[in-house]
């Protein structure tokens, strides 16, 4: 294996790198390493999870490529061990934005009109670390967008308010962890009354 040759004791990367890139703006990049087996102990470290793809740019990445899971090991039993190894990125930090639109009529609770319900729908790539603080934060930028407030209760069943009225409803979230990144997809529920008059 004449590609070891200048390098008997380190880890060699092979011509083979693959990426696939997904719509949260999640990337996988794949490759593959070759050392003696004699030192595979000692790359182990090198590969281990959380760690940057040696020898790689992490491109398409915007901040880092890193490894998991854990690296494939196989000794091909000719005195050389491959490991086969994927690491994580992400090419935006924006994601996938999606919004839906739905009319209905609304009666009940004080109020007879016409509402629209807007339903935002993010999937995004975000640091594992901020993940906590992501989540409020998405929450906070739909009422933003919408102006949403609860709804004042006047005695107990009637709602009192003038003109348009945008109120949250229900979130729900899923995470699927890659290490460093987890990508998330959320969907939150805003409400609008139009042309709605307390009872």
């Amino acid at each position: 294996m004449n590609i070891y040759e200048n390098n008997p004791g380190g880890l060699t990367a092979t011509g083979n790198r693959s990426v696939s890139m997904f719509p949260s703006g999640l990337c996988r990049i794949d490759r593959t390493y070759v050392c003696r087996s004699s030192s595979a102990a000692v790359h182990r470290e090198t590969l281990a999870v959380g760690k940057s793809l040696p020898g790689d740019d992490g491109s398409p990445g915007i901040d880092g490529a890193y490894i998991f899971p854990a690296p494939q090991e196989v000794n091909s039993g000719d005195g050389f061990t491959e490991f086969q190894v994927s690491a994580f990125c992400r090419n935006n930090e924006e994601g996938l934005v999606e919004y839906n639109w739905k009319f209905f009529s609304t009666s009940g609770y004080g109020i007879n009109g016409i509402a629209k319900n807007k339903t935002k729908k993010v999937t995004q790539v975000v640091l594992t670390k901020e993940l906590d603080e992501m989540l409020g934060a998405a929450v906070n930028a739909l009422i933003d967008e919408t102006g949403a407030t609860k709804p004042t209760m006047v005695d107990g069943s009637s709602i009192s308010f003038g003109g348009a009225l945008w109120t949250l409803g229900p979130v729900s979230f899923e995470s699927v962890n890659f290490g460093k990144f987890t990508e998330i997809t959320y969907v939150i529920d805003a409400y609008v009354f139009r042309t709605a008059t307390p009872e």
